[in-house]
């Protein structure tokens, strides 16, 4: 229960903080990189590289303007690569429709990969957004 209060208070707020990037699951290669240093490596594939262009994006950053938007985009991207912190914060936009249209199904496909794929923090919080998920898709 306590992992979903968390993700609604995310929700609820920005679907991402400053502190995202101090959660356990998102990969530190590239914490303290600069955006053009990024842009160049996520055209080249890598995947860790887009997931911190989205969390850039995400934030307030001197690099790139703030915007869910592209945020959102870039989360899509690396988990479309097989990023699994991309897939969490991919399923959290479709899920609060902050840089991506609401849609729950698409919501609930990214959470469910990301408790496939991602670490054991990653796949505790993803379980804990589809028991949410699985809640508010279910008519009362």
């Amino acid at each position: 229960m306590r992992r979903f209060l968390v993700l609604v208070t995310l929700i609820g707020t920005s679907f991402t903080s400053a502190g995202l990037a101090q959660t356990p699951h998102v990969p530190q290669k590239y914490r303290d990189a600069a955006a053009p240093t990024l842009l160049v490596a996520a055209k080249a594939g890598d995947a860790e590289a887009m997931l911190w262009l989205g969390i850039k994006h995400s934030n307030d950053n001197q690099d790139v303007p703030r915007s869910d938007v592209e945020a959102t985009r870039w989360f899509r991207k690396a988990a479309e690569a097989g990023e699994p912190s991309g897939m969490y914060f991919s399923g959290i936009a479709y899920w609060s429709g902050r840089g991506a249209e609401k849609d729950m199904v698409e919501a609930y496909k990214w959470m469910r990969l990301s408790a496939k794929y991602g670490n054991v923090t990653l796949r505790d919080m993803a379980n804990g957004a589809l028991e949410g998920l699985t809640r508010a898709m279910t008519p009362q």
